[in-house]
């Protein structure tokens, strides 16, 4: 570790704020329902200000972390709000959410959503080893979102 470009040098105060960052994300995510973006932004921001942080240096680490972070999944995040904010309008949602209801019952929603998503990246992952590309209604088929095929 270069003492000249490290947030902190020392090792009690990185590890404080890493055990508090972490618990503070999980409060403000699972207690507070805080959305995700934001509340992995401020325990960040705060550990920014702990004593013992070089200031300069968190801000360089920050924005080389975070831009880098932003620059390579960005265009993702927006593409995927722009297509679940189009399904949502359309009400596919609730046509997709009603068919796998009455595919699987209710009861079980929760078992066969986790199960087909396990089968799907399965699928996914050894048809991409053996060189294959699937389409989005393979997929869809592994997930369980089209039934009888």
């Amino acid at each position: 570790m270069d003492p000249e470009t490290a947030v902190t040098t020392n090792v009690a105060v990185a590890l404080l704020g890493l055990v508090a960052c972490v618990v503070l994300l999980l409060f403000l995510i699972a207690r507070w329902r805080w959305h995700v973006f934001l509340a992995l932004l401020v325990p960040i921001l705060l550990f920014g200000v702990l004593p013992g942080v070089d200031r300069n240096n968190f801000i360089e680490a920050f924005e080389l972390g975070f831009g880098k972070t932003l620059g390579s999944i960005g265009i993702v995040i927006v593409l995927g709000s722009i297509m679940a904010e189009a399904l949502r309008h359309t009400g596919a949602v609730q046509v997709i959410t009603r068919s796998m209801v009455q595919l699987v019952g209710a009861a079980s929603i929760g078992v066969s959503l986790a199960a087909s998503e396990r089968d799907a990246e399965w699928l996914h992952w050894s048809a991409r080893g053996c060189g294959m590309r699937l389409g989005a209604g393979a997929r869809g088929r592994a997930r369980g979102f089209e039934r009888g095929r």
